[in-house]
């Protein structure tokens, strides 16, 4: 057994799972905390209209300019626990900024040894130490930290893994790495920073940072290509142009796309958890097709939401105990459809660029997760493949059989403490001690929690919900969506596309031709009718709208063209292309 293995053994071992029926109506165990435990920081936020905008990290250069208006603060934090800024010097001691009651960020450390893990620990033994974010390099050292303080967060940065390639390949490794590392934020290379790699990344749950310290002769520009990519946090040496940046959109823009995931297929269209049911959410352009599944009598992995066949099929019994044989004679009771196997669904979803399944475990049998893993290694499916259940003990199995891939905790009712920063913490607790993600049953204060949550890379995917809740989360920039009715989502705007480049005339009234995208797939020929002027540009003019645009002298500017898509008379939610050069002639 390697060190690996070793650590992520020890680490299941630690946990006291749940059992099934408590999984399904509340969270997870509370957290005993130390007697001198602090709340979760009230995170300053910044004033912008954009939906569940990303937080922004600002890099301390030095102890005197440590004030900022980002959402966290960046330092590297030595064996004495010290805070040490980007010149070297040290800030102060990590208690000691814990304590200031009037801080309002949230500090990111980043750890090079295991004795400064080691030195956390024993400091977590007297106080709470859960509202910080631990990053390094070394998927060792996030590892150690989950054993001796699982409730402290971690982040792994592979920023110096600058030979990675844009391949699907180099973009897995991140989710293994992230994943063995018990981590869910992950710090990607520059080279690999652009919106598809970001949202491929986004639908393997992971949690996606960038490092955006480098600037150019056009800073505002650099901040809008950045944020423009999706990614859920920035860490900057600038964050004052990031912030400058994320006051100049409209409201409910949507930097990041919610992901559509179409729950057991779609079933007010076709029956669930059949083949053509998977197939139809292909058609709508589902981001992620959901189904569920047991282990048959003589060990096949099938697709099926009860433990027994009687509600959805001709047949009667629980589906564990019939063979395969058996279950392939049942069919569907409104269009007489087969049950499908795993392996079928991993044959349909395989060849579909950029589609991910989402596995739930509904059984509680031990030899589950085994066979799974042996499915996934069989098709070679760990690159489209997301697992979820609501319960723990087959989760830490997913943990210990299939380290590279990522896992969501099912909650059927989030905490109700009555408070809100209560609440937000327990889910902070229950995420950690899974390294996983949060799919919750429906609630009122779901967009509050998230917009607290999201400092501390906690994702949601939340599922019990009608066509008005979906679109109030849609623009809200929920991660994840489950629906019964994916169909309805099809024609959604979610991309425009322009010209890298356009050419002007001074006191010409312009407009940039643009191609839209649905959500299942379809290009639209339009015209981008929101414009943002980015930093420094020549005079201009702009219609009340915000829909053209009239430069009054001559010059270089750099411009972002937005779409603002109307859902009903009601919804609306505005998406932006990365930044466009306009020479003005």
């Amino acid at each position: 057994m390697n060190k690996t293995t070793f650590l992520i053994s020890t680490l299941l071992t630690i946990y006291t799972v749940p059992s099934f029926a408590q999984n399904t109506t509340q969270s997870v165990e509370k957290t005993q905390l130390p007697a001198s435990a602090s709340k979760i920081v009230a995170v300053q936020e910044i004033a912008t209209q954009v939906s569940m905008p990303p937080t922004i990290i600002q890099k301390i250069a030095t102890p005197s300019n440590a004030q900022t208006s980002a959402n966290q603060v960046y330092f590297h934090l030595d064996k004495n626990l010290n805070l040490i800024a980007k010149n070297n010097e040290v800030f102060q001691k990590l208690e000691e900024y814990l304590d200031q009651k009037q801080r309002r960020t949230i500090p990111v450390v980043k750890v090079d040894d295991i004795a400064t893990i080691e030195a956390l620990a024993k400091l977590s033994k007297s106080r709470d130490i859960s509202d910080i974010t631990l990053l390094s390099n070394n998927e060792e050292i996030l590892q150690t930290s989950h054993q001796l303080i699982p409730i402290t967060r971690t982040a792994l940065d592979l920023r110096a893994e600058t030979s990675w390639g844009n391949t699907p390949q180099d973009l897995q490794k991140i989710v293994q790495k992230t994943n063995q590392s018990f981590a869910r934020i992950a710090v990607i290379p520059n080279q690999l920073l652009n919106k598809n790699h970001v949202s491929f990344l986004q639908k393997l749950l992971i949690t996606v940072w960038a490092d955006a310290s480098n600037t150019s002769t056009h800073p505002a520009k650099d901040a809008a290509s950045v944020l423009t990519t999706g990614v859920n946090g920035i860490l900057t040496a600038h964050s004052d142009i990031f912030i400058t940046t994320l006051k100049q959109f409209p409201k409910n823009t949507l930097l990041r796309k919610p992901l559509v995931i179409a729950h057991r297929g779609v079933p007010t269209l076709q029956d669930e958890n059949t083949l053509e049911s998977a197939a139809y959410a292909l058609g709508v352009g589902a981001d992620i097709i959901e189904n569920d599944i047991y282990l048959s009598k003589d060990n096949h992995l099938v697709v099926m939401h009860d433990e027994t066949v009687d509600r959805t099929t001709h047949g009667h019994g629980k589906i564990e105990e019939m063979s395969l044989a058996q279950i392939k004679q049942l069919t569907t009771q409104n269009k007489n459809r087969k049950i499908p196997t795993l392996a079928e669904y991993f044959s349909l979803i395989k060849p579909v660029k950029n589609v991910v399944l989402m596995v739930e475990l509904k059984s509680a049998n031990p030899n589950l997760v085994p066979a799974l893993k042996a499915e996934v290694e069989k098709y070679n499916f760990a690159d489209h493949l997301v697992v979820t259940s609501f319960r723990r003990e087959q989760t830490n199995r997913v943990k210990s059989n299939l380290a590279g891939v990522s896992t969501g905790i099912l909650v059927g009712a989030m905490p109700n403490t009555g408070k809100a920063d209560q609440n937000a913490y327990q889910i902070m607790q229950d995420t950690q001690k899974y390294a996983s993600t949060y799919n919750p049953a429906y609630r009122s204060d779901l967009v509050s929690l998230m917009q607290t949550t999201k400092h501390r890379g906690i994702s949601y995917w939340p599922w019990a919900l009608d066509d008005q809740t979906f679109k109030k989360l849609y623009i809200a920039g929920t991660y994840g969506i489950t629906t019964n009715s994916a169909q309805l989502y099809a024609k959604y705007i979610v991309g425009i596309k322009t010209a890298p480049a356009v050419n002007v005339k001074v006191g010409q009234k312009f407009y940039i031709n643009a191609e839209l995208q649905t959500q299942d797939g379809h290009s639209i020929k339009s015209k981008a009718n929101q414009y943002i002027v980015l930093g420094a540009s020549p005079n201009y003019v702009q219609s009340p709208q915000k829909d053209t645009l009239t430069f009054k002298s001559k010059g270089q500017a750099y411009v972002l063209a937005g779409y603002q898509y109307h859902i009903d008379q009601q919804n609306s939610y505005t998406i932006f292309t990365s930044p466009i050069m306009v020479n003005i002639q």
